[in-house]
């Protein structure tokens, strides 16, 4: 099993609409929304929102309100799934973690979730942020080099042969 850069649910939980577009403001392409913007209307919040977000390459210059308004409840009906999630106690099979150097500080350690997979696993650091490991291709594949070396590794270890 391999974990790439396991997250802590309360740093991806929004109570509605403006938390969601705050949350997505910090993402990999932080935008700058106003300082007025907890004050403006849900409407108005989005049509600023998705300026910012046009203005930068996050979404398509194309992208319509409605559009916008499915592309955000496909996005936090995502994170209501992450948030929801138990990470559980783990299971004896052999586990990597993957762990990005560039993590947001503000961000919970994983170990707060995730000591009981942690205390189990192999790990490997990538020095990239966790958006870049998921998103960027030689970070990515960088993921994947580490993670064929362990399968490569693992898989002859007399324990886990069939």
């Amino acid at each position: 099993m391999v974990l790439i850069d396991p997250v802590c649910r309360q740093d991806f939980c929004c109570e509605n609409r403006a938390a969601l577009l705050r949350l997505l403001a910090e993402g990999q392409t932080p935008l700058a929304l106003p300082e007025h913007f907890d004050q403006q209307t849900p409407d108005s919040q989005l049509a600023d929102f998705i300026s910012l977000a046009k203005t930068v390459g996050m979404v398509s210059q194309n992208l319509t309100l409605q559009a916008a308004e499915t592309w955000l409840d496909n996005i936090a009906h995502l994170l209501r799934l992450l948030t929801e999630h138990t990470p559980g106690e783990s299971v004896p099979v052999p586990c990597l973690m993957v762990y990005a150097a560039g993590r947001p500080a503000r961000w919970t350690p994983a170990e707060t979730e995730w000591q009981g997979w942690i205390n189990n696993a192999d790990d490997a650091v990538i020095e990239a942020s966790h958006w870049q490991i998921m998103m960027e291709a030689p970070h990515v594949q960088a993921c994947a080099q580490h993670i064929t070396r362990w399968l490569c590794a693992t898989s002859t270890q007399p324990e886990n042969t069939l």
